[in-house]
Order: structure tokens, then C-alpha cells, then sequence
């Protein structure tokens, strides 16, 4: 047990809210992902920790769905005056296409995510899955929270919190529990939590937000479709344009990620991509995903690094 991970029992507290204000107290930041299945309860969850943690939480101001409006609010006076800067950012990995959202995303989030630790900002991000975010970005996250159910009579859900903690030496996270201190000195461990709905007004104003981002991006979409109908005309090279979506619940956004930064083997491809997805990838499952992704217009193979030595006569 270590001392980052033990709090004391603050009265009508929640004690992971009890975490995260005292690392603000101590001039740090909190990064927080949150992960479970479309449905689970991520989104009010998160809001109503944003509400325990900040009792001025405006859900219309801070909850955010894109890299910009998160950016302009980080820099508004009003939320740097706050004692507790607490920010919703909703569903990161559907706010860019599939071809394109992975790179971008880590690319920015890595950048926001390095420059602002000094600021006290607490930080809650969802998504369904954690590899949606590269390791390098998922370093910076201090805690991930788990989806373990939804009670609909108690309008409560249950999640398990983990502290992270990266191992250079191993090359992975180590997962720490929140242990509670009593004023009778014994130290609990406190694995799971049981957190309530969000008051009506915030969920009212968080699902108006959500509809208004999901029309707009929904009308995006339909303009993208409709693009795709009309006759594209060939490239001088000729060779096609991608043809179809990368199927973002696989590995193929990583894999064309990966890709297009130069690859010599296959072995090499699938190491390079095992180490940015957490887990070994095996060159069977490499082969399924590149020829699926062929057969979308998204040729890796043109991104093959040939030596030198193989092109001698």
C-alpha cells in the first residue's frame, strides 16, 4: 500500500472525489478515463463526479465533445478561476472519422496532456475501450475507471477505480486500489464504489448538448456518404481512392497508423503494433486485418520499406 493511493474519510464524501481533490490541493492534475459498453453509464457517471468533486458545476459550459471546445475552455478565465476545475470531455474517439481520428486524437491529447499538469485541471474522459488512446498518451492518465453494472431500482452503477502506475521495467501499468483511512486508524481497501444518477437538470442539459453534437455530426456523415456516391475521378498513379470506412472497433485505424510510418517485415509490423495496442499481435491477425483493409482502399503494402540489398541484380 502506498501513500498516493491512501485517503482520509472525509464526512458525506465520497472517497475517489476525496482523491482527486487532494491532488488538486497539491498543485497536480487529474487525468481520469473512464471505459465500459455503450450504455453503461459513463456519461453520467463522469458528470456526476464533475458535480460531487465542483458544487458550481455548469454542465452547459463544461462538458465538452471536441479538442476545440475543450481548448477554449481551459483558457477561459471564468473556468481557470474555479477551485476545482473539473471538465466532462464526452466520447473522444467519435469526434473524427475513422481514417484519421486515431493520429489526430493521440497527437493532440499527448500535447494537451503534457503542457497542462501544472494547472489543477481534473480531466474525465470516456470511451468504450482504452486502446482507443495510444500508450504513450494513456502514461499521462492517473486513473481508469471501469463500468461493473447499472442498478435501475437504486439509479446507481458500479465501477472499479484504479490508480495507475507505468513500470519502465515492465512496460505496463501496475493497478493500485483506493484504501481509506478512519479516525480509528484502520485502512480499508475500497475496490468498488456505488455512484448515483446526476441530478434531472444536468442530465437534461447533457443530453440537449449530446443532441445537438450528434445532429451535427450526423449531418457530417450524411454529407460524407453522399460524397462517396458521386464518381471520384482516378489519380495519376492510378490507383483508387479508399473506398470504405476502417472498422474503428478493430485494429485496422492503429494498423494504418503504424503503417504509414514505414514497415520492412511483418514481424517488425506486428511488434510495433502489439507495443501501441497493449497486447501481442500475431501475423494471422495481422494478415486478416491488412487484407480486409485492401479491400477498403487502404493498401499498407505502399507504405513497405524495400532494402537496398533486395533491389540488386
Amino acid at each position: 500500500m502506498t501513500i498516493p493511493n491512501l485517503v482520509y474519510k472525509q464526512e458525506r464524501e465520497c472517497s475517489l472525489v476525496t482523491w482527486m481533490k487532494r491532488r488538486v490541493e497539491r498543485h497536480e492534475n487529474v487525468n481520469c478515463i473512464t471505459i465500459g459498453p455503450t450504455g453503461s453509464g459513463k456519461s453520467y457517471l463522469d458528470n456526476e463526479l464533475c458535480r460531487q468533486t465542483d458544487t458550481e458545476f455548469d454542465p452547459s459550459r463544461q462538458i465538452v465533445f471536441t479538442h476545440l471546445q475543450l481548448m477554449k475552455l481551459i483558457n477561459d478565465p471564468w473556468f481557470m478561476a474555479k477551485k476545482y476545475k473539473v471538465v466532462n470531455f464526452e466520447e473522444l474517439q467519435i469526434t473524427q472519422n475513422a481514417r484519421t481520428w486515431q493520429s489526430k486524437t493521440n497527437r493532440l491529447l499527448n500535447m494537451l496532456l503534457s503542457t497542462y499538469r501544472h494547472r489543477g485541471i481534473i480531466l474525465m474522459v470516456n470511451t468504450p475501450f482504452a486502446d482507443y488512446i495510444d500508450k504513450q498518451s494513456l502514461k499521462l492518465f492517473h486513473i481508469l475507471i471501469e463500468m461493473r453494472g447499472k442498478d435501475l431500482k437504486r439509479n446507481v452503477v458500479r465501477i472499479r477505480p484504479k490508480i495507475l502506475q507505468w513500470s519502465s521495467k515492465k512496460k505496463d501499468f501496475y493497478y493500485h486500489s483506493i484504501y481509506v483511512k478512519y479516525p480509528n486508524g484502520k485502512a480499508i481497501k475500497t475496490p468498488f464504489y456505488s455512484i448515483p444518477k446526476p441530478p434531472k437538470a444536468i442530465n437534461e442539459i447533457y443530453e440537449q448538448l449530446k443532441m445537438e453534437f450528434t445532429s451535427k455530426l450526423n449531418a457530417q456523415i450524411q454529407a460524407e456518404l453522399e460524397k462517396n456516391d458521386e464518381p471520384e475521378d482516378e489519380l495519376e498513379d492510378g490507383e483508387g481512392k479508399p473506398q470504405g470506412e476502417l472498422n474503428i472497433n478493430s485494429m485496422q485505424p492503429m494498423l494504418w497508423e503504424v503503417a504509414q510510418q514505414g514497415w520492412r517485415t511483418q514481424m517488425e509490423l506486428c511488434e510495433k503494433l502489439g507495443e501501441k495496442r497493449h497486447k501481442k499481435v500475431n501475423i494471422s491477425q495481422l494478415n486478416q486485418n491488412k487484407q480486409a483493409m485492401k479491400k477498403k482502399g487502404f493498401d499498407i503494402d505502399k507504405f513497405k520499406v524495400i532494402e537496398a540489398k533486395y533491389l540488386r541484380k
